[in-house]
């Protein structure tokens, strides 16, 4: 983000955008005093609203939202549609399998839902779990830019900060502690282990924060002070961790330097061309003597500061060559060889123009990958004639 445009910004606005319950919390840059919203539609008092939407019978338009959408009773006219309000629409951005996702009216598509509950709340930061994939907030930008809340699609004004989104439970009943152990057991030790792996990534933590409304699990607290006290020397829960969330992503709107490094949790590679090789499928091989392949340029589990860049400079397959194709891949799995395995996915790509084809071989392009504050960035640049090429991808949802 430019300076010019963080003069610009007066305010900031948290978002948590949650599976079942959201809230919003906002600051004045100039009086950095944080606000959690605790007033909502026929609610007061509550630092959160329920994330559902009530539609009029064609579900086009929103006839209310939030704890009013869940209490409303239907008309009696009413009664034989499909009128019963539409919830847990956030799930559809998750990479589970479409027979698990929860129900959605025919005519009416998780984007639209997701569109017309943003478009409700101001938006300039919002903060998304951390187990989104790139494309899930590249669905989240684009709702948010079909809501009306930014300019344009890639808006530098909307930024996303993450957490993990352990929801307030609905429901009050009476069950033995063992029976609610062993149903609480597999998440907090799934937990203990995200823990670790970013304590043995980066073993300089010095204090740790219990934040969401999870934290307020005594069992939950008690499992991560026993497993982590020797290695943790703070370990805490928040005043109002539930809405510790919020009030993060103001603190990170206002001063982005809260964030100084993360983990990588994929690894990240591109579009490469090698020459092809003896234990390479035949197939593989391309015209000019080439194969296809997955170039690493990040590995998973890399601590990478703010804006860190990864860059090469490449030169064309061939010399009548007019464009040069960048395609950014991820994939969770290690020794990945091509391009079109199965466990790679392609997060987005671009093409820059390789004009004065008499130069052949010689016109060279620089390229870079930046883990940006809470986004990742492509940039080429060739190097001939200093022509610039920067995306921030348009996924394909």
């Amino acid at each position: 983000m430019s300076d010019n445009l963080d003069n610009d910004i007066r305010v900031v606005v948290g978002i948590d955008f949650g599976t079942t319950y959201s809230g919003f919390a906002y600051a004045h840059v100039t009086n950095p005093e944080i606000i959690t919203n605790d007033v909502w539609p026929k609610q007061i008092g509550q630092m959160k609203t329920n994330t559902v939407l009530n539609y009029d019978i064609e579900f086009i338009d929103v006839e209310c939202w939030g704890y009013p959408a869940l209490a409303k009773k239907p008309k009696r006219k009413e009664k034989n549609s499909s009128t019963k309000p539409v919830e847990l629409f956030k799930l559809h951005l998750g990479d589970m399998p479409e027979s698990d996702k929860p129900y959605l009216p025919p005519n009416l598509s998780y984007k639209k839902a997701i569109t017309d509950y943003l478009r409700e709340m101001v938006l300039l930061v919002l903060s998304v779990p951390a187990e989104f994939s790139e494309k899930s907030k590249g669905i989240m930008r684009d709702c948010v830019y079909r809501a009306g809340l930014t300019g344009s699609l890639n808006s530098p004004r909307l930024q996303f900060t993450t957490e993990h989104d352990l929801e307030d439970d609905e429901w009050i009943i009476e069950i033995k502690f063992e029976n609610v152990r062993k149903m609480f057991d597999p998440i907090i030790n799934k937990i203990i282990r995200l823990i670790n792996g970013q304590l043995d990534a980066d073993n300089d933590c010095s204090a740790m924060f219990l934040v969401g409304g999870f934290s307020e699990s005594k069992y939950l607290q008690r499992r991560i002070k026993k497993e982590f006290n020797n290695r943790v020397r703070h370990i805490s829960v928040p005043r109002q961790p539930i809405a510790a969330i919020v009030r993060g992503a103001v603190k990170y709107g206002i001063n982005k330097r809260h964030i100084k490094s993360r983990v990588l949790k994929y690894n990240y590679g591109k579009f490469g061309l090698r020459k092809f090789e003896s234990n390479d499928d035949i197939h593989r091989k391309r015209p000019s003597g080439y194969v296809q392949y997955f170039e690493l340029l990040a590995r998973k589990g890399t601590v990478v500061e703010v804006n860190e860049r990864f860059s090469e400079t490449y030169c064309p397959e061939y010399s009548e060559q007019n464009s040069m194709l960048f395609q950014i891949l991820l994939t969770t799995k290690d020794n990945i060889k091509y391009c079109d395995d199965k466990d790679v996915t392609k997060l987005g790509e671009f093409v820059t123009e390789l004009p004065d084809i008499h130069l052949g071989k010689d016109r060279l392009v620089y390229f870079e990958l930046c883990f940006g504050e809470m986004e990742i960035k492509a940039y080429a640049r060739n190097k001939y004639n200093d022509q610039e090429y920067n995306t921030t991808f348009e996924l394909e949802f």
